[in-house]
């Protein structure tokens, strides 16, 4: 990520600031110093490129302070961002234009206002926006700022104060704090907290298993399981109780069987006299006259239905003939009124004729100008040509001056574009000049060289640091081997131990279970005694009674159940005490045993990883190859003093060549500088190039863009002059021939007029023609259908025409007249021979049938056809329901006859209420029976499940103790309930990475000293080159050292993680503590990482002598009387 430009309004004591990070002399140089007074706002930039990326603060974000306070009468917290809005400003905001990770072009901006943005108005809401400058999109709200911020800078809000701004104080405090603190901060820097998560992870899993491994046995001792002399004995009950009850149910179905006979036969009975009783009263119904004379009605008109049709018939043809008369009748009328219409039709013809005549004698006229008419759109075209083209000539005229004139500026500047070429390239090869003298010069100083001896010998000392922490690293492991070989061995003893006490207590366990069952079983049977026989004998017995045991006479009230149990409770107890004891003394032993192999498990897990351990073998060869790198052929007692007395002699030679890399550093700055005019030299060539390559294009576009108007302007003539030409041979020897070129727009005008006057007179005729063909033609048809009606009716002939009028659709009145009186005249004479031929049917079937009339086929005509069908119906239903009731006493009468068939074998006394009270009795014991043996058959399923579920539970308790135990084994490595553990473990690594990256860097700040960590703890140590590298406390050193210290630490710290960087890294640490040679080293360290890593470095301080050292400054200045800060760029 590049930072481009910062702009500041009105955030804490900056009014107005606007940092241009791409301009000079910021874009050029390795490190820029940001100084102004204490208070004056150095900070606030720092904190207003965090707000625009971020929307928070370093100070806000660390801040220990909680609560809020008063503003405007709102409650603000102390740690928001609106805190930083200037005093006495109504808004603030802060702009940063950036470019991303991703390659895209961004601007940030946070601003917060009050409210109308009025000095005392209340604090509003802040606004966060993100615009992404490539494609335009602006993202609004705040989960999409954050996301694209992520992929366009690649970081965290920790990551980027982590890696870009490294904040006061804050290294100083890590390195005097306590192992937990330190572990905390590294947590905290960098993003490591998983480690914490895990070890806190694993003690709460291992819990949660030891938890369910406990519930797992709890639940498989609270399963009962029923003992196989108990399983038996509930079998041979239930099979008893199913014999039983099968048993009742034989007798109870014989039972119901005899009582099923003697209810039908009763039934039957009564069936047969209520049969009897229907047939006589239906045989008498149907016998009655009322029934006989409807039946001969019914008969009868069933009979003449037919003759009755084809009298009704007869006279509804005579109606139809009169009425066909009336209406032929009235078809004479429209007869006349067609003929009127026919006289008004060749009334029109004669006008038509007439008008036709006139129109024709007026086109005679128009023939002399009828070859000038038909070609009327040929001359408006070409006269539309000649306007246009003159119009046009006249406009691309003045256009030709106006480009004639451009075109002598342009020629003008082309020279000036020119010289100012010539020019820029006598620049460039003086520029060229001076960068192959500076470039010379390096060359000569032996640069590459001298950096390339320095890294060796650093890469030298480095190695022999890493060969002297191998060889510390190889004796720690060789006394933690001892340590490990005495552990299992002590393990050992005590695993024995453990068993030899198991083998004692199963013998104690196998005791009690004995005992416990003993108890149960006494009390069982004093209790089932106490049931089943004491019971039995106490309800036969009574006061004066003998007893059965003693033979004496029993002279009180036996006991009841009450003083029964209380004899048992003793038992019970006894019962009881036993369980408990056997039940605690077999947990202890289930317990003991899961320890045990839990316990041999994991010594046989840690023998067999004790016997395949290399790491001492590994780390004797990782030492030698270590040691063999730093030229010692081998590793033995002298191997330390060795590495040693080589890590001296590279501690002498490196002074002398850091002098001559401080002469190489200034010429390579020369040789940059030059560079870097060159490119600026080689820059306003091209400019100068593209300027006149630029005016030449310009010139040669008015040039031919000249060509082309002049080009289209001689086009033009040319096309005027032939439609000139042609519209003169068309009027030629017309009356328009002298008069069309004085004005153009009234020729046309004139010759529009006389072609619309001479179309008109043309459709005209042409209609009349077409309206005469169209008269004729309907008359014609109209004629025909008159001699078509006349020669149907002759006697229509002389009846006179009503008067001529316009009668519209008159052939189609005509044709229905002529259809209407077909249609009629067939009707009439349909009618007419209909009627006759039903009278003959009538009296054809009166000579047939002598006892009727027509005035008996009248009467019986009165009858409707619904009312002789319900006579019908109802006679039906009586025949059908007579010949029912006959059939329904016969069956009866058979059903009786088989029922005696199937008679039981009853006793006497055998009733319907004595069978169903031995009914009810053998039910009652089989239900009885039947319920006991399911009582007893799910006592045995559930014994089955219980067993099934015991076994599964045992398997699922087996692999939660196996679960448990490995995991008891990882917790005991690196678990508690904080996971202190596993961090302290993970970030003494990951310290131990860090100080070794520092040591690169403070190799560069300092020769004096060398950082290590104690292994396996957060102490960090120093060694003094000067007290004969003697190893102390990093807290003892004093305040310039401990910045030291503290520095090379942050810029170690800056370059571990995610392989994502920030163009400009900004230090907000006390550089007042050096002066001298220190400051200057700490300067230079920072100025060679824009050609390590490509990184630039502003540095936040005040004093005076980092001014000298570093020319690009960004000053912040405070207005004393204001306390606004203003910022300036100085170089």
């Amino acid at each position: 990520m590049k930072i481009r430009k910062l702009t500041i309004h009105n955030i804490a004591s900056i009014e107005d600031a606007v940092i241009d990070f791409d301009s000079k002399p910021l874009s050029d140089c390795d490190v820029f110093l940001i100084t102004g007074k204490t208070g004056a706002g150095k900070s606030t930039i720092l904190d207003a490129v965090c707000l625009a990326l971020y929307g928070d603060t370093p100070r806000l974000a660390n801040t220990q302070m909680e609560g809020s306070s008063a503003d405007q009468g709102d409650d603000v917290k102390v740690d928001s961002p609106s805190r930083l809005l200037r005093q006495g400003a109504g808004k603030g905001y802060v702009r940063l234009e950036f470019k991303g990770t991703n390659g895209v072009d961004y601007e940030a901006e946070w601003s917060v206002a009050r409210a109308r943005e009025k000095v005392n108005g209340r604090i509003q809401k802040k606004e966060w926006i993100l615009r992404n400058l490539d494609s335009g999109m602006i993202y609004k709200k705040d989960k999409e700022v954050s996301a694209e911020i992520a992929s366009a800078v690649g970081l965290s809000f920790s990551q980027f104060c982590r890696t870009t701004m490294l904040a006061q104080g804050e290294f100083t405090r890590f390195l005097n704090s306590k192992d937990n603190e330190k572990a905390e901060i590294l947590e905290k820097i960098t993003g490591a907290d998983i480690y914490t998560k895990i070890g806190a992870k694993v003690f709460e899993i291992t819990r949660r298993k030891e938890k369910a491994s406990a519930d797992a046995e709890e639940r498989i001792r609270d399963i009962r399981i029923l003992s196989d002399e108990e399983k038996d004995q509930k079998l041979k009950e239930k099979e008893d109780k199913l014999a039983e009850a099968e048993s009742a149910r034989a007798a109870r179905n014989e039972c119901g069987k005899k009582v099923d006979w003697l209810k039908q036969e009763a039934r039957l009975k009564v069936t047969i006299e209520s049969d009897s009783k229907a047939v006589a009263d239906k045989e008498a119904f149907v016998s009655t006259d009322e029934y006989v004379a409807e039946e001969n009605l019914a008969a009868s008109f069933r009979t003449t239905e037919a003759v009755r049709g084809n009298l009704e018939n007869q006279r509804r043809e005579e109606a139809a003939a009169a009425e066909a008369r009336t209406r032929i009748s009235g078809l004479s009328e429209r007869y006349r009124s067609v003929k009127g219409g026919l006289a008004f039709l060749s009334d029109e013809e004669k006008r038509l004729a007439g008008e036709k005549a006139s129109v024709d004698a007026e086109l005679e006229k128009d023939a002399p100008s009828q070859p000038v008419l038909e070609k009327e759109q040929t001359i408006a075209g070409n006269i539309g040509v000649i306007e246009s083209g003159r119009e046009y000539i006249r406009e691309s005229e003045a256009k030709l001056s106006v480009l004639r004139s451009d075109l002598t500026e342009r020629s003008l500047a082309l020279e000036k574009a020119k010289e100012a070429e010539n020019a820029a390239g006598n620049g460039r090869r003086l520029a060229k000049e001076a960068q192959k003298k500076a470039e010379d010069a390096l060359a000569e100083s032996n640069a590459v060289m001298v950096r390339k001896e320095i890294g060796d010998l650093k890469e030298k000392s480095v190695d022999i640091k890493l060969a002297q922490d191998r060889l510390s690293l190889l004796e720690q492991q060789i006394v933690k081997r001892n340590e490990e070989a005495q552990d299992i061995a002590e393990k050992e003893k005590a695993l024995d131990a453990k068993i030899a006490e198991r083998d004692s207590l199963a013998k104690v366990v196998e005791s009690e279970r004995i005992k416990s069952e003993f108890a149960d079983e006494v009390y069982r049977m004093q209790s089932s005694t106490v049931e089943d026989t004491v019971k039995a004998i106490r309800n036969n017995l009574q006061v004066g009674d003998l007893c059965p045991v003693c033979m004496r006479e029993i002279e009180s009230a036996l006991p009841t159940d009450l003083d029964l149990q209380r004899r048992l409770a003793p038992l019970e107890r006894a019962r009881e005490e036993a369980r408990i004891i056997y039940r605690n003394d077999k947990d202890r032993y289930d317990r003991l045993v899961a320890e045990i192999v839990a316990e041999t498990e994991q010594l046989r897990r840690q023998k067999s990883a004790f016997e395949n351990d290399r790491s001492v073998d590994q780390m004797t060869e990782s030492v030698r190859m270590a040691a063999q790198k730093c030229g010692l052929t081998a590793v033995d007692d002298g191997t330390r003093a060795a590495l040693e007395a080589r890590y001296q002699e590279i501690g002498l030679r490196l002074p002398e060549l850091a002098e001559k890399e401080k002469i190489c550093a200034g010429l390579e700055k020369d040789a940059d500088d030059a560079r870097r005019t060159s490119l600026a030299a080689r820059d306003a060539v091209d400019k100068a190039v593209a300027a006149r390559v630029k005016a030449e294009s310009e010139v040669q576009s008015k040039k031919s863009e000249i060509e082309r108007v002049e080009a289209l302007v001689s086009d033009r003539i040319k096309a005027v002059s032939s439609a000139e030409q042609a519209v003169g041979d068309i009027l030629s020897g017309s009356p328009w021939e002298e008069k069309w070129s004085a004005d153009t727009g009234i020729f046309k005008k004139e010759l529009s007029e006389a072609v619309r006057s001479h179309r008109k007179r043309v459709e005209r005729s042409e209609s009349l023609v077409k309206s005469v063909d169209e008269l004729r033609a309907r008359m014609g048809v109209v004629q025909g259908m008159v001699a078509a009606i006349e020669e149907m009716m002759p006697s229509w002939k002389e009846l006179p025409a009503v008067e001529a009028a316009n009668i519209p659709g008159l052939s189609g009145e005509a044709d229905s007249v002529r259809s209407s009186l077909i249609l009629e005249r067939h009707k009439l004479a349909r009618a007419e021979e209909n009627a006759k031929a039903e009278s003959s049917k009538v009296e054809a079937f009166l000579s047939e049938h002598s006892e009727y009339d027509r005035a008996a086929l009248k009467a019986l005509s009165e009858y409707s056809v619904a009312v002789i069908s319900e006579i019908e119906r109802r006679h039906r239903e009586a025949s059908e329901k007579l010949a029912a009731a006959k059939v329904a006493l016969e069956t009866d009468r058979r059903n009786e006859s088989e029922h005696q068939l199937n008679k039981p074998l009853l006793a006497d006394d055998d009733t319907v209420d004595s069978l169903e009270t031995l009914y009810k009795s053998n039910d009652e014991a089989m239900s009885r029976a039947t319920t006991e043996a399911a009582l007893l058959a799910e006592s045995l399923r559930q014994d089955e499940e219980n067993r099934e579920k015991a076994g599964k539970l045992r398997e699922a308790a087996d692999r939660l103790r196996e679960e448990y135990v490995k995991w008891n084994t990882l917790n005991n490595l690196i678990g508690d309930s904080a996971g202190k553990n596993f961090r302290k473990i993970a970030q003494s690594y990951v310290l131990d990475s860090l100080v070794k990256a520092a040591n690169i860097y403070m190799k560069d700040l300092t020769d004096r000293y060398v950082l290590k960590v104690v292994p396996g703890t957060f102490v960090i140590e120093v060694e003094d080159a000067y007290q004969g590298y003697v190893s102390r406390p990093a807290s003892t050193i004093s305040g310039g050292e401990s910045f030291l210290v503290s520095l090379s630490l942050a810029l170690a710290l800056s370059d571990i993680g995610d392989g994502l960087s920030v163009g400009t890294l900004f230090i907000d640490e006390g550089f007042g503590t050096l002066s001298g040679e220190p400051l200057q080293n700490a300067v230079n360290t920072l100025k060679t990482l824009r050609m390590k890593s490509g990184r630039q470095v502003g540095i936040i301080s005040h004093i005076e002598e980092l001014q000298e050292k570093i020319p690009v400054r960004i000053e912040v200045n405070q207005n004393e009387r204001t306390a606004t800060s203003t910022v300036t760029v100085v170089s």
